[in-house]
């Protein structure tokens, strides 16, 4: 979008005024001549001085001409919304109680937000498991039996649990997020997805975020038995882009966003079925799931091919593919940002070589060339691997034990084709420092896009070195065994890499490479290497294993 500059400018005017007194015959005596001249200068001073004003002003201005032209520079922030919580020490929610008794202000656990999103933000709650009848419970060792059930009773002959939430005061009441109604109060633990806490449109502050507490109350019948009872509340977080409520599958949060299915056929079963499209994918799509892992996994078509790939929602609140890209490009095959991952913010740089930009529909096309190569599985060897772009695509997917297309090797790309462009080795900058540096296209269906890696902590929520993350997340940091990278949720294969000199596959069965968007030099990127022995989520000593014109595998995550 262009924001024009406006020049605000203020007109002076000048009065002119003439001054008269009474002047007699004798002290000013003028001739003819000498009153022609006075005139004469007066007339001249009363034209002149407003022309030559006027002519400054002018002379002052802008010019414009036929071969004038306009620059437009364009800003994309994205909704960044985040929720994170802390047990308050000392405030644990642990308590021993007798039955017959009600207790109350159970512990206490601050949750803080973060959120960029003018529109606001909207937090729901959930109860962990709900019984038969439909109600949330703080589960027994002693079985079902003996579930305590949410309510707010405070006697009786029901024993049941509830839950209270507080605002935390800001210096600025802006910032102090709003309590839904009847959850300032002990309230029963909802048994669905429901609004607890929001902020309206325009009130957060993105550098103090907004906090509230979330407060426990329990009563026992006095027949309770005693044992040990733990309960869960889950919390989600969503901004205005998000549609529907928390959502427990991906395909649950396409449905409540409105998207459409498609029928196609599906090759592990020999039959047509509805499924989303990965072109469909967004923000508030993946955020609005509210668990992870297997339990939220979707297949979803990439409509450039009508393949199907396996997605999954992960521990670090990303939605990835658990399966690789299998794109097959072709000279002969124009990809365009109404289905790809090419972005208007990507036109400047060495990575956009072979573009094409229509602006009046704005939309971006690319034919890849003869040095964006891709080349799919054909066994041990692939000697008619080139960087020339010229092989016919061929097809041979592995899958899993239980035939599942997780394990689907996909097609091998060198760093050109993965970053959609022409001319990948131009682009010289060393983004590690810096990811908002790397290229903004990639050869992903449209809304998804390449990992990060960076110097970032893996550690921290929403770290920028996203294959380290994953790591950290589900592979307790190791670094010298792949086990769980290989396993579910994440599906991570071993499928070796394509020498460009040898036109050779090696390390099939034994190691897995994996590239990213983030560049290293003019030869050389980041990249994922694992095998049996060793982990290197971000490996940027290439040496033998790589370059931009090896074939590497590719992974997608929803932008």
């Amino acid at each position: 979008m262009t924001t024009p500059f406006t020049q605000n400018g203020a007109t002076k005017i000048i009065k002119s005024s003439q001054e008269r007194g009474e002047m007699g015959d004798k002290q000013y005596e003028t001739n003819n001549y000498t009153e022609f001249f006075y005139k004469a200068f007066r007339n001249i001073l009363t034209i002149s001085i407003p022309l030559a004003i006027i002519s400054v002003l002018v002379l002052s201005l802008p010019h414009s001409s036929a071969d004038s032209s306009s620059d437009t520079i364009k800003l994309s922030v994205p909704v960044s919304c985040t929720l994170s919580s802390r047990i308050n020490t000392g405030e644990e929610h642990t308590i021993s109680m007798v039955a017959g008794t009600y207790e109350h202000d159970i512990g206490t656990t601050t949750l803080t937000t973060s959120c960029n999103d003018p529109g606001g933000f909207v937090i729901y709650a959930n109860g962990n498991t709900d019984d038969i009848a439909g109600n949330n419970k703080l589960t027994s060792i002693l079985g079902a039996t003996y579930d305590i059930p949410s309510g707010t009773a405070t006697s009786g002959d029901i024993s049941q649990w509830a839950m209270k939430l507080t605002a935390v005061s800001s210096a600025t009441p802006a910032d102090t997020p709003t309590i839904a109604t009847g959850y300032d109060s002990y309230s029963a633990v909802p048994n669905q997805w429901t609004k607890v806490v929001y902020k309206d449109a325009g009130t957060m502050n993105v550098e103090t975020g907004s906090s509230f507490t979330t407060t426990y109350a329990i009563y026992l019948k006095g027949t309770q038995p005693a044992g040990i009872y733990t309960g869960q509340v889950k919390y989600v977080m969503l901004h205005p882009s998000s549609t529907g409520a928390p959502a427990s599958t991906i395909n649950e949060a396409f449905a409540n966003a409105n998207k459409t299915p498609v029928s196609i056929l599906d090759p592990e079963t020999g039959e047509y079925s509805n499924f989303y499209k990965m072109q469909d994918m967004n923000t508030g799509i993946c955020e609005s799931v509210a668990g992870s892992n297997e339990s939220t996994t979707a297949r979803l078509v990439d409509i450039r091919d009508n393949k199907l790939y396996y997605v999954t929602k992960l521990d670090d609140g990303h939605c990835w593919m658990t399966q690789n890209l299998d794109l097959d490009l072709s000279r002969s095959t124009t990809l365009t940002s109404e289905t790809t991952d090419l972005n208007d913010n990507s036109l400047t740089g060495a990575y956009e070589n072979g573009y094409a930009y229509d602006s009046v529909s704005r939309v971006i096309s690319w034919v890849p060339a003869e040095s964006a190569t891709t080349v799919n599985f054909e066994g041990t060897s692939v000697a008619s691997w080139s960087n020339n772009g010229s092989n016919p695509p061929r097809s041979a997917n592995k899958t899993d034990d239980n035939g599942m297309g997780h394990a689907s090797l996909g097609n091998y790309y060198n760093w050109s084709a993965a970053i959609a462009s022409n001319a990948g080795t131009s682009f010289a900058t060393n983004t590690y420092n810096d990811v908002n540096n790397n290229p903004q296209n990639s050869i992903c269906p449209k809304g998804w896009r390449l990992p990060t890696i960076s110097n970032a902590n893996a550690s921290t929520i929403n770290s920028t070195n996203e294959f380290a993350r994953l790591n950290y997340l589900y592979n307790d940091n190791l670094v010298n065994n792949d086990a769980s990278l290989i396993s579910s949720p994440l599906w991570f294969i071993r499928a070796g890499i394509i020498d460009t000199g040898t036109k050779a596959l090696k390390d099939f069965s034994s190691s897995g490479f994996y590239l990213s968007s983030t560049n290293q030099s003019i030869w050389d990127f980041a990249y994922l290497k694992f095998n049996s022995e060793r982990v290197s989520p971000n490996n940027r000593t290439l040496g033998q294993d790589g370059g931009k014109y090896y074939g590497w595998s590719i992974r997608c995550l929803a932008r």
